[in-house]
């Protein structure tokens, strides 16, 4: 007694009553626990207690984890400048749309528009030059036509006048001019005029077949060479009758001297000579006339290797130069947008690269964040998240690795509703089970029937309340993260509180 009044008088009688007071409690609850933890009982006899169970995984419950993301647009454009120069026209402000193509910004660039409208003209006079011998190639192509035509008349006119000259001047000299033995009638070189005669029953049926069915499409030269040498052959004999009249001029023929033919035999002769000369000159004009074609075909464009055509190129090759250097000068949005930033203004000085605007295309954009390879296991392509939670997105796309930047997976997400401006940050919330955020196992703590050596899971067996051994890990909220010998299928008791291992139970699901 003499040391409980020293406490009293040291420290108050209220103080001490409070302390053995609490003392008292802290002695009766590690009694509880020690009997909860290791003991078992018998039954009773009495009513079964009834108890819910569940599996793991449908206790699991579900976890929220929000990350911090990046708004950007789906579509956007940094202008920049081309060219070097001088800034003299903003036509546009900030917040401004504008269309695909929109003028941004524009340099000085009075020269390289003077450059544009000269090779204009020089590309214009190009074409114009094409076009002008272009007429002279038709023109070079009428020509030769009409020689091919003319050489076709002269080559018909030809065979005509052997014929005749055949039929009236020499086939009187014969017996039998058809027959395979002419038969010379006069004395001179039989054996020759009759050979000949007898060629010319053969030679000029295929001459007049050949030049009848001939066109401007045929080989005329060909043909002309054999006009001219049918021709040819029939002047030979000519010659040799000449020859025979003049030697035996007083001989007779049918009753007239041969003297007296020779005049006719000279006539014809001048005229196949003539005739002879109209065949050649119709090759000449030919070959000149394709030779022209083949010069105003290389100047015209229709060629396959044209100098009008090379002039038309070198100007039009010049003109795109020119307009190459100009559209440097002006810059243009490639996307319909809005303009979200001008980086320059009228009269400033620039270089080639500068930044000079950033347009977006406000309609569609996209949030931009990080996650963790264990964060990644419970996203998938398709999930809807909250985005500050007031908007909602889709996961678009998962990086298929690790940002060597950052050492983690980038996840778009498409925001469906935004007045976000691009750069800006949000918050993306994505709730999921909280097994799928870690390979642990997460039960409520209400589940945990805990002892001095740590906790267990209850579950029932044949009627009576049998414990689990767990190691307790992380605590989330009201669970805790549990590992062992147990499964997500593992069917636990829900609430364990008050229970002790061996009492008889009844289930209820």
């Amino acid at each position: 007694m003499g040391f409980v009044a020293a406490l009293y008088k040291r420290y108050g009688m209220w103080k001490v009553g409070v302390s053995t007071v609490a003392l008292i409690i802290v002695g009766i609850t590690f009694l509880v626990l020690i009997l909860r933890g290791g003991t078992e009982v018998v039954e009773t006899g009495d009513e079964p207690l009834s108890v819910t169970t569940a599996p793991i995984a449908a206790l699991s419950g579900d976890d929220s984890r929000t990350f911090v993301g990046t708004v950007v647009a789906v579509s956007q454009a940094k202008l920049q400048t081309e060219t070097s120069g001088r800034v003299t026209a903003l036509p546009v402000t900030i917040g401004q749309r504008v269309a695909a193509g929109s003028i941004i910004a524009q340099l000085e660039n009075t020269s390289e528009r003077a450059a544009l409208t000269q090779a204009e003209g020089a590309y214009e006079a190009a074409r114009a030059s094409a076009i002008q011998s272009d007429s002279g190639t038709r023109d070079a192509q009428t020509a030769l036509t009409s020689a091919q035509n003319s050489a076709l008349t002269t080559m018909r006119n030809a065979y005509t006048s052997a014929n005749s000259v055949l039929v009236t001047n020499i086939d009187p000299f014969f017996s039998s001019p058809q027959s395979a033995i002419p038969g010379l009638r006069v004395t001179g070189p039989t054996s020759y005029l009759n050979t000949e005669r007898v060629a010319f029953q053969t030679l000029l049926p295929l001459w007049q077949q050949a030049i009848s069915s001939a066109t401007t499409e045929s080989d005329l030269t060909t043909l002309l060479v054999m006009s001219e040498g049918d021709t040819e052959r029939v002047i030979a004999v000519l010659d040799a009758l000449i020859d025979v009249t003049t030697s035996r001029s007083d001989d007779t023929l049918n009753g007239q001297r041969l003297g007296d033919l020779t005049a006719s035999l000279l006539a014809a002769r001048t005229t196949l000579d003539g005739t002879v000369s109209a065949l050649q000159s119709a090759a000449s004009s030919i070959a000149e006339a394709r030779e022209s074609l083949a010069r105003a075909e290389v100047s015209g464009t229709n060629a396959n290797v044209s100098l009008a055509n090379a002039q038309v190129k070198q100007a039009l090759g010049a003109l795109q130069a020119a307009q190459a250097a100009y559209a440097k000068t002006i810059v243009r949005s490639p996307i319909a947008g809005t303009v979200n930033a001008l980086q320059v203004k009228i009269g400033d000085t620039v270089g080639q690269g500068t930044a000079v605007a950033e347009v977006v295309n406000d309609s569609a954009y996209e949030l931009s964040f990080f996650v963790t390879e264990s964060e990644r296991a419970a996203m998938n392509i398709g999930d809807v998240v909250q985005v500050d939670g007031t908007a909602t997105g889709t996961i678009t796309s998962i990086a298929p690795a690790l940002d060597p930047r950052t050492q983690k997976i980038e996840v778009k997400v498409a925001l469906e509703a935004t007045n976000r401006l691009s750069g800006s940050t949000a918050v993306v919330s994505l709730t999921s089970t909280a097994t799928t955020w870690s390979s642990s196992l997460f039960v409520p703590l209400t589940a945990i029937a805990f002892s001095v050596d740590g906790g267990a899971l209850l579950t029932v067996t044949d009627g009576k309340v049998a414990a689990l051994p767990v190691t307790l890990g992380e605590i989330r909220g009201s669970r805790v993260a549990i590992s062992g010998e147990v499964t997500p299928e593992t069917v636990i008791i829900i609430d364990a509180r008050g229970l002790i291992v061996g009492q008889q139970v009844s289930v209820t699901q």
